[in-house]
């Protein structure tokens, strides 16, 4: 061969994988939906936690990241710069915690503390059981049953339940209580204005645990309760969110339906619904929750999603991308979402944005990505060898009718056997290819995992034009087809093919 179609084919072969990169990098470029951008990076939030707190201030955010031995308190703005602030080892953290970076609650053992960012401390209560806190309002219970109420600078009000309390919520000015009986597994609402008074019931099954519980506010001075449910049964466990609406004027019993929970871009049903988490917002009332559902290949995959609240059905926006594990999202503002992404026990702060400012910076690329891209373009080219191992179910039959045919042209002595043997071995190839393609390999699954393929008929014509291309550096090199290079460049053109087929079709493969 000469040098002139050496030339060709490697500027055919830079082609081929400057082509494969530029594709792998615009899909790591790509956001998860339309509304969110792609996922940021805090600083250096990254330990073993397992919850995420959020209070606003004037600046931004006052985040609380809590592990089993500490609370990690985080002063972030609007833009999520975050500074650790302080850290407290001596809390509780199997209890609650709140902060707002200048005055912080939480459990010393069974001892309730108030503490302020200059090191003041007060004991509140001892045999603290629990307590919740708004930003005016804190609500403690105590082991013998009783619940306190302290609503700004005010003396705790206390009152007496006389049940086992379960836990307590905040809703703007209306407060309530539930307490739940552990033989019957039947919750109490109470609510809190100049008394205490009981509201409604309502039972769980006995393989139901519930694992959060919150009221929110709705339209018409309604109120809506939303259940994070996980059922045990058989051996396997299964999530449940279920929801109800009540007012204050009806004290009726109500009842619950369960939420679907569907991908707003592909329409995709979500399953394994966890980490619930629900943000009033300036228009609307917002959930956030990770979800799991199956690809477009089979593949299980999470994200971390938000939708506006609904009674029935939520519609919901992916705010991450696939290929990590999540959990933990909560909605800082309209705009911002904050979660972690998990890799073994190692939990990392990160956080999407709708604004367009970041979107537009997450489409233009972040650090990292040119290595990224060009890692995951490596990890689907050995999908390719898996292909190449099964390239003799076309070779064999290809390259048996090329030289048939050239025995069948050398008996009538034709000038030119090697050159129709190129041709009709390289039709062979195309033929073989498509028979193969359309009946025996799974043309859907490369149809749906090809960025750059939406129908069979697509994937025939790169099969179709790896067979034209795969001739192009013989004629541009205007290489004459002889007894002496014959061979040569049959076998040549059949290498050109398949080393096409493998960047094309071969990290799809699988």
């Amino acid at each position: 061969m000469n040098r002139k179609i050496k030339l060709y084919t490697m500027g055919l072969f830079l082609l081929l994988i400057g082509s494969q990169y530029w594709v792998t990098l615009n899909e790591q470029k790509a956001p998860p939906s339309p509304e969110w951008s792609r996922s940021f990076p805090t600083d250096d939030q990254a330990s073993d936690y397992v919850k995420l707190q959020s209070v606003p201030t004037e600046n931004g955010h006052a985040i609380s990241l809590l592990n089993f031995k500490q609370l990690d308190l985080y002063d972030c703005t609007l833009n999520m710069d975050c500074k650790k602030t302080w850290s407290n080892t001596e809390l509780n953290a199997k209890k609650n915690t709140w902060s707002d970076g200048k005055t912080s609650y939480y459990l010393v053992e069974d001892s309730l503390i108030r503490s302020t960012v200059s090191g003041e401390k007060e004991k509140i209560a001892d045999e603290v059981e629990d307590f919740t806190k708004s930003q005016d309002t804190l609500v403690y219970w105590t082991t013998d049953e009783k619940v306190f109420i302290e609503q700004g600078n005010t003396v705790p009000v206390s009152y007496v339940i006389e049940k086992p309390i379960y836990t307590a919520n905040v809703v703007g000015e209306s407060i309530f209580i539930l307490t739940r009986d552990v033989l019957t597994n039947r919750f109490t609402v109470y609510q809190v204005d100049d008394d205490m008074h009981e509201f409604f019931q309502f039972t769980t099954n006995s393989s139901e645990i519930i694992q959060s519980m919150t009221i929110y506010s709705k339209p018409d001075q309604q109120f809506g309760m939303l259940l994070d449910i996980e059922i045990n049964s058989g051996g396997s466990r299964q999530k449940s969110i279920r929801t109800t609406t009540f007012n204050l004027a009806e004290q009726e019993t109500p009842s619950f339906s369960e939420l679907t929970f569907v991908d707003q871009k592909t329409g995709v049903e979500l399953s394994d619904v966890r980490f619930p988490n629900l943000y009033v917002g300036n228009n609307d009332t917002y959930i956030s929750f990770t979800a799991s559902h199956y690809d477009s290949t089979g593949k299980k995959v999470n994200q971390a999603y938000v939708g506006a609240v609904d009674d029935e059905r939520i519609e919901a926006s992916a705010s991450t991308k696939v290929g990590d594990l999540y959990t933990n999202p909560i909605l800082l503002n309209d705009d911002t979402l904050a979660y972690f992404q998990s890799n073994g026990t190692v939990q990392k702060l990160m956080y999407s944005s709708t604004t367009e400012e970041k979107r537009e910076q997450s489409l233009n690329g972040l650090e990292g990505d040119n290595k990224e891209a060009l890692y995951t373009m490596l990890t689907l080219l050995f999908n390719g060898f898996v292909m190449m191992l099964l390239s003799f179910t076309w070779l064999v039959p290809a390259l048996s009718i090329g030289y048939g045919s050239l025995a069948l042209l050398h008996k009538y002595r034709n000038a030119n056997a090697y050159f129709i043997t190129l041709l009709v071995n390289t039709a062979a190839l195309v033929v073989s290819q498509l028979a193969l393609f359309s009946t025996v390999f799974n043309t859907e699954k490369i149809v749906m995992k090809a960025p750059y393929i939406t129908e069979i008929w697509q994937l025939n014509a790169i099969l179709i034009s790896a067979g034209i291309l795969c001739l192009v550096p013989i004629f541009l090199s205007r290489s004459k087809v002889t007894e002496d290079n014959g061979n040569a460049l049959i076998l040549y053109s059949t290498t050109v093919n398949f080393m096409i087929l493998f960047f094309l079709i071969g990290p799809y493969f699988l």
